[in-house]
């Protein structure tokens, strides 16, 4: 593994975060857009980013129709493109399955993998912390309200023995949470070459704001989005994660989906949500908790303000490393072996107060074939050459191989999928950082 330049991993921080925008393109109404700032404000930059416009969160929702109670969602708007991303907390694989259980379990997740939709991304966020911030709080209120002196003995000794635990670095809180997204690429389709049809959308539209029924169709147009987010986004997903791949999941509500994002960037406990939409079997609804965007109220504090280095990101006085792999894994003996690949990493006992983020995207099979083919094409140009000279090329044969069998899995129904793996790690101190890190 190898550090990487921070700069280019804000999304993986915040979850739900994407790159921002090049200075040459026109800044949206709802961006602050970069400010010059003086020499006597600050000595190492002259130019700053605001960390709103890093960052497309419009708004949290709560859907409850069909028999489901508040299934939260991040609603993310980037110009006008929405995205609609749900989350999960998962129980994950039993670590200790016996053999004749291990096949099946592998089988199934490969074809859940086969079912993810073409411009969507399916995230695993694996964490190991120790923390005991809330289950001292748990145990804080219980003796606060507890009346028995021995009973109070008892939870303050509980309480002593978990943070001695914590410091040890024995008592970690492991977590896994899958997100899964639904988009709409609104920008994309509604772009048209046609002058006529330009002419007309830009009218229509004026007519709208004009006559008041901007909002009307805004609002219909936002509920439409959630629904169809929903019966074609949650429902097919978690079909997916848990009849395909056999995984035992949990939805997340809009509180708890909050927490999440609140966490993040603080410490305290986490307000109301700002802006918050309900959906339910009366039409949608809009809650403003408010008068401030939720991009502007995930900060709390100064220490809430994440800084950015090119080698690490400090946040609530702990720094950050980000981490990849220089290559890609050679191989697995067996499913087994590949299954626990990474949790065997983060189930050591000096691994700690670490995250393991993966993302896997559906690539284009048609792309994939012609790679392959023009890699096999290359390979038997490759050898012949070197058969001409009275040489061997081990390497274009084994490209040529390799390339082969691959076109035969894609033939035989397996469908490619792009990953992407990083590995965050915190520690208070840059030095503690450059030592876990190396």
């Amino acid at each position: 593994m190898h550090s990487i330049n921070f700069e280019a991993c804000i999304y993986i921080l915040v979850k739900i975060m994407t790159s921002s925008f090049s200075a040459k393109e026109k800044i949206p109404k709802d961006k602050v857009g970069r400010q010059n700032i003086s020499a006597q404000e600050i000595s190492v930059a002259k130019r700053l980013t605001p960390f709103e416009d890093l960052t497309h969160i419009a708004a949290i929702a709560s859907i409850s129709i069909a028999g489901r109670k508040d299934v939260g969602a991040i609603i993310l708007k980037r110009k006008d493109d929405i995205q609609i991303k749900f989350c999960f907390d998962c129980q994950g694989i039993h670590s200790s399955l016996p053999d004749s259980q291990i096949l099946p379990i592998f089988t199934g997740i490969e074809a859940g993998l086969k079912e993810i939709p073409y411009g969507e991304t399916l995230t695993f966020h694996l964490g190991s912390f120790t923390d005991d911030h809330h289950r001292q709080q748990e145990l804080k209120a219980l003796e606060e309200n507890c009346r028995s002196n021995e009973l109070m003995l008892l939870i303050r000794s509980e309480r002593l023995r978990i943070r001695d635990l914590t410091n040890q670095g024995s008592r970690k809180n492991k977590f896994l949470r899958i997100y899964c997204t639904y988009t709409v690429a609104i920008s994309e389709a509604g772009k048209t070459a046609d002058l006529v049809e330009k002419l007309i959308l830009h009218a229509r539209e004026s007519w709208h704001k004009f006559t008041g029924q901007i909002h009307e169709v805004r609002h219909q147009r936002i509920e439409s989005i959630l629904k169809n987010s929903f019966t074609s986004g949650y429902q097919l997903w978690e079909q997916t994660l848990n009849n395909k791949m056999g995984l035992n999941i949990k939805p997340l509500g809009s509180q708890e989906l909050w927490g999440v994002i609140w966490n993040q960037f603080n410490t305290s406990k986490p307000p109301n949500i700002p802006h918050l939409l309900t959906l339910d079997d009366d039409g949608l609804r809009e809650e403003q908790n408010s008068d401030f965007h939720i991009r502007h109220l995930i900060l709390e504090r100064e220490a809430s303000v994440p800084f950015f280095d090119r080698a690490w990101v400090n946040l609530q006085n702990r720094y950050i490393g980000a981490l990849t792999f220089t290559e890609k894994p050679i191989g697995w003996v067996d499913e087994y072996a590949q299954l626990r690949y990474l949790w065997e990493l983060i189930a050591r006992d000096k691994v700690s107060d670490t995250e393991i983020i993966c993302q896997l995207t559906r690539a284009n099979e048609g792309l994939a074939k012609t790679a392959l083919q023009r890699l096999t094409k290359q390979s038997i140009v490759s050898s012949a050459i070197s058969a001409e000279k009275n040489s061997v090329d081990v390497k274009a044969n084994l490209n040529m191989e390799e390339a082969i069998a691959a076109q035969e899995t894609i033939y035989k129904g397996a469908v490619p999928i792009n990953t992407a793996v990083v590995f965050l790690v915190h520690r208070p101190s840059r030095q503690k950082l450059d030592e876990a890190c190396h």
